[in-house]
């Protein structure tokens, strides 16, 4: 079974669409080219094995059920706030608290927490328009933002994340920003994710049913691998996605997931590495990541 997996990523999918381009690569494009509008040659090729990647961990997001299941509970502190957003002004951090609120809107719905759920996508939505992400809502997650009391139970949340991830996947990625502020999302959901799983198995008192969810959280981590091996090799993308500290980052809490049966310890060691690199993203800095 799978837990949390980064599949969620459907959650904020359905709505991805930007203006701007990476900054590099403008060998493989002419000058005049509207380089808002266009991939360079590169992006096109890694805009369909992105597509394959995310294509492959699709349909997952019911396993989220299972932190509920083994005995977790709602807690609001453990989730972003979203009374600074004023803070964030480049389009790495607005991208990297979109995923942030992403992950929460998604634990908010799992405990039916509908009118934090509604906060959490009202703060996306507001990200969402300063990076200048235009396209439309899917007509069950526009419905959902407009009326979260209209949630009923976490089948009709995830319904409307598999319709929106359709939609995307098939129209959503046409630029090279897109692929850049994809990776950016996707790692602040992926931080986020595995700060409320590990905080909320501190908070069981690491039960044995809580620290069994750590078996599946390779999912997750082999997701963004995944997705950052599709640039490497390529020296604009990998800056621009800051491939080295994140693979680096990426490393260490791949090497604490590799045991057979989960202790205190080790849960604490995820969260000595997560608990810094979350707060470093909530704070708007990079913690030493390749800077763009």
């Amino acid at each position: 079974m799978k837990v949390f997996v980064i599949a969620v990523v459907t959650i904020f999918i359905m709505s991805f669409c930007a203006n701007g381009v990476l900054a590099a690569d403008k060998s493989t494009q002419g000058e005049d080219q509207d380089l808002h509008e266009t991939f360079s040659d590169a992006g096109l090729k890694f805009r369909d094995q992105v597509k394959v990647v995310m294509d492959q961990y699709k349909g997952l997001a019911q396993a989220n059920q299972q932190l509920k299941g083994a005995g977790a509970s709602y807690q609001k502190f453990l989730t972003a706030d979203t009374q600074n957003l004023l803070r964030y002004t480049t389009d790495e951090q607005l991208a990297g608290m979109a995923g942030i609120y992403t992950f929460d809107a998604g634990y908010a719905g799992l405990f039916l927490q509908k009118k934090d759920l509604g906060k959490f996508l009202a703060a996306r939505k507001t990200l969402y328009e300063k990076i200048g992400l235009t396209m439309p809502l899917s007509p069950k997650m526009k419905a959902l933002v407009e009326n979260p009391d209209t949630i009923q139970d976490f089948a009709a949340w995830t319904d409307a994340l598999n319709e929106g991830a359709s939609n995307f996947l098939a129209n959503g990625i046409t630029t090279d920003a897109h692929l850049d502020m994809l990776v950016d999302m996707i790692y602040g959901m992926m931080i986020e994710g595995m700060y409320i799983v590990t905080e909320s198995i501190a908070l069981a008192d690491y039960t044995p049913e809580m620290l069994a969810l750590l078996n599946t959280q390779q999912d997750r981590i082999e997701f963004l691998i995944k997705t950052l091996n599709v640039f490497r090799g390529d020296e604009a993308f990998e800056r621009a996605v800051e491939f080295n500290g994140r693979m680096a980052f990426i490393g260490e809490v791949h090497n604490l997931l590799l045991v057979s049966q989960f202790t205190q310890r080790d849960v604490d060691g995820l969260r000595k590495l997560i608990a810094p690199e979350r707060q470093a993203i909530l704070d708007g800095e990079t913690r030493g990541l390749v800077s763009k």
